[in-house]
């Protein structure tokens, strides 16, 4: 660890109305030191990202009290000579923030991700995250941002770049009156389309362990395969069970302590910058 590792995030805080801070946690950090300056510090929760195969720290942080609150799957593919995009998809802009926001709020209602896991933070304020993260990548421009139609605007999807070889699908919804109907792989398709043109060898994308329906078509575009980049997550018998079942590798974990108002979440570490809008 390198100095205090954790960064006050502003726009968590606005969002819940109380002191959050970020930790990205690498194999060997004092753990019980970063508890320590939690607890002393004037924040009310800190979320600790690290890759799931570091049991060492995972195994500390629940001797401190930390509870497991989720755990994100990631899938990868190198990226194909091109994909045919749909004439139901159209690229996203700023004029269209409110309408994304508005499909990501009525698609991610009742869902469970690592706010809504922690019973201390408003559920709203939690599921309205969605709704703001689209909001943001539409209005600042640094994702790109997809929409389908079916009637009217029905789903989204948000990509980025995380450097010259590599893009990742960040967040993605369909309006649950829309589903079924074949929307969702033409959005990735379109993803994958703007990746070719741009010159990336591969794709990322990730999920909550527990969103199979998602998983199910990423599973069915060619050579979409597991993250298999030499890294400590994916052992174990439950990685095992996901090679078999949907070839995809366990990745990162989220856990919660209730220290004094504290929650610790471990999410991720070392596959590029986590979203701003999370």
């Amino acid at each position: 660890m390198k100095g205090d590792p954790a960064v006050r995030s502003g726009l968590s805080t606005s969002r819940f109305g109380v002191p959050i801070a970020h930790v990205n946690l690498e194999p060997g950090d004092d753990v019980e030191s970063i508890v320590g300056r939690a607890r002393s510090g004037d924040v009310a929760m800190v979320v600790i990202r690290l890759d799931a195969g570091d049991l060492d720290s995972a195994g500390r942080l629940e001797a401190v009290g930390a509870r497991l609150c989720d755990t994100l799957v990631y899938w990868s593919r190198a990226v194909p000579a091109g994909e045919s995009v749909s004439d139901r998809i159209r690229e996203a802009g700023p004029a269209d923030a409110e309408v994304v926001a508005t499909i990501a709020r009525l698609a991610f209602a009742g869902y469970q991700g690592h706010f809504q896991a922690d019973p201390r933070l408003d559920r709203a304020a939690a599921d309205e995250v969605y709704a703001d993260w689209a909001r943001r990548s539409c209005e600042d421009g640094s994702d790109r941002v997809w929409l389908a139609d079916d009637e009217g605007p029905a789903g989204f999807l948000t990509m980025r770049f995380n450097g010259p070889e590599e893009s990742e699908i960040l967040l993605n919804a369909v309006r649950p009156d829309r589903q079924r109907r074949g929307l969702y792989p033409l959005l990735v398709g379109a993803a994958l389309d703007a990746s070719t043109r741009s010159g990336v060898s591969r794709c990322l994308v990730s999920t909550q362990l527990h969103n199979l329906p998602v998983q199910k078509v990423w599973s069915r575009f060619t050579q979409m395969a597991p993250w298999f980049d030499g890294l400590a997550g994916g052992r174990g018998p439950v990685s095992m069970m996901l090679r078999k079942s949907a070839g995809a590798r366990l990745r990162h974990r989220v856990w919660k302590a209730p220290i004094e108002f504290q929650a610790f979440d471990l999410i991720r570490r070392s596959m590029g910058p986590v979203s701003k809008y999370i």
